[in-house]
């Protein structure tokens, strides 16, 4: 049981950091378009 709950925790984790980076990828996007 604390084996599938260390998975679910650490899989939520990778995501929280995938989705931020490419947050940021995106708004870094974004905010290069405005410059040209």
């Amino acid at each position: 049981m604390s084996l599938a709950v260390f998975i679910i925790v650490i899989d939520t984790t990778i995501m929280n950091v995938a989705i931020t980076a490419f947050v940021h990828d995106l708004n870094t996007n974004i905010e290069n378009e405005k410059f040209f």
